[in-house]
């Protein structure tokens, strides 16, 4: 389940295919600023890595189109949703259900999707 840090970003790990269609998950610390207006991903905490390490990725909210249950999309990957940015779809899967969707809405919120 995503958390908030004390700074206030919601935070927590989820498991992400790095490169599209690669149908391959990897384990991934996730930060979602919305002051900075930014979804992050790193290796590992940020806390657990050397100062000044780079994000594996940052996605601007203002570039998400749409946040959605992926499962359809990948019906072997349980808790599987999907970010559509840059005409890119970022898929990821969640730990249960209930973290599913409290990514979807946090993610779908910051970036003030409205369907």
């Amino acid at each position: 389940m995503p958390y908030q840090d004390r700074r206030g970003r919601t935070c927590g790990f989820l498991d992400i295919e790095e490169k599209e269609k690669s149908g391959k998950f990897l384990r991934r610390y996730l930060i979602l600023d919305k002051v900075a207006g930014l979804l992050e991903y790193y290796m590992d905490n940020p806390l657990n890595l050397p100062d000044g390490t780079a994000p594996v990725c940052q996605i601007n909210l203002s570039y998400i189109q749409n946040v959605f249950d992926a499962r359809k999309q990948r019906p072997k990957i349980e808790f599987c949703f999907a970010i559509l940015a840059n005409s890119r779809h970022y898929f990821m899967q969640a730990n249960d259900e209930n973290d599913m969707d409290g990514w979807v809405d946090c993610i779908t919120n910051a970036s003030k999707i409205t369907v």
